[in-house]
């Protein structure tokens, strides 16, 4: 969540950012789960209805929301199963008469390539592992551990917000035991989910690359005068074993409560 239980406020209005969605939008998503209902694909049969015209799909909406008010990202990673309900989505759109042999064919199918997948993906895993750098991946686990063990040993408090390199500032979102809200280093004032003055209150972590110039001058120009800098090397580990090691800056902006 980008609020903590105590940071809500009885009839508090957060305004987002916006975001238009479109008849592709809509058509996408149709495609992607399966659902044509005419209020959502018909002009003419939704101009009828009490609507007056289209509608989204709810879960597109909710979707949509869950991104602009809490900063979730509901990303491809995720979607990776969808890819093994296209056949059926195909066969119940079109109503198929399917004889239980080829249903038991195809489900066999899907079986074997879920097994496959699963028999390779330690070899996928030590690959991206041994060539970590050379692909751009970052320790992001490492490197969230290391922020959340540096700010409780300086202030003895939970880490509550981050900023900076976006993949790495996210990871620690995601990584961090204190479970961080990210904010926009760019463009501060447009994560709703958190104001200006409650990061100068509860402080905020910036993460790094030591070679990314432009988000270290950024982050100290957030993190103001008080701010300290720390640098740490730090690598990815996989079955025990240590890989390239990369350097980082976290940037800390002390808390003024």
């Amino acid at each position: 969540m980008g609020l903590y239980l105590e940071e809500f406020e009885i009839n508090k209005a957060c305004r987002t950012r916006g975001r238009t969605m479109g008849e592709g939008d809509v058509a996408l998503f149709a495609g992607l789960v399966g659902d044509y209902n005419p209020l959502h694909v018909d002009e003419e049969f939704s101009k009828a209805s009490i609507f007056g015209g289209r509608v989204a799909h709810g879960p597109l909406v909710l979707t949509v929301a869950a991104f602009l008010f809490a900063n979730v990202r509901i990303t491809g990673g995720f979607l990776t199963p969808a890819f093994f309900a296209v056949p059926i989505i195909f066969l119940a759109v079109a109503q198929a008469d399917i004889p239980i042999d080829a249903l038991r064919r195809l489900a066999s199918c899907v079986a074997a390539v879920w097994l496959l997948l699963l028999v390779a993906s330690p070899f996928l895993g030590y690959r991206t592992f041994a060539h970590a750098h050379d692909l751009g991946i970052d320790p992001g686990r490492e490197v969230a551990i290391e922020a959340t063990n540096l700010w409780r040993s300086k202030f003895d408090k939970p880490l509550r917000y981050v900023s900076g390199e976006k993949r790495l500032a996210t990871a620690a979102t995601f990584y961090s035991p204190d479970s961080p809200s990210y904010i926009i280093l760019e463009h501060p004032t447009d994560s709703p989910w958190a104001t200006i003055d409650q990061v100068k209150r509860k402080g905020v972590l910036i993460i790094c690359p030591e070679i990314a110039e432009a988000c270290i001058e950024n982050g100290v120009n957030f993190a103001g005068s008080e701010n300290t800098r720390n640098t740490r090397e730090l690598a990815m580990h996989y079955l025990g074993r240590a890989g390239s090691p990369q350097r980082f800056v976290l940037i800390v902006r002390p808390p003024q409560e």
